[in-house]
């Protein structure tokens, strides 16, 4: 399980990591919001994965 949950906060961080690289590329009138909100779900998860993570660890 460790492995698991270490995998998916690695893929999320991946994941901020690309928003975070087109955020500057979208303009506030597409949707720029749209992926500073992305990202914060994204951050959410790492939050989410990393006390269940913490959890097993105990």
């Amino acid at each position: 399980m460790k492995d698991i949950y270490t995998t998916a906060i690695g893929a999320e961080k991946d994941s901020i990591v690309f928003y975070l690289g087109i955020r500057d590329l979208v303009p506030e009138k597409y949707g720029k919001n749209r992926v500073d909100a992305i990202i914060k779900e994204e951050m959410g998860h790492i939050e989410a994965l990393s006390r269940q993570l913490l959890r097993i660890e105990r």
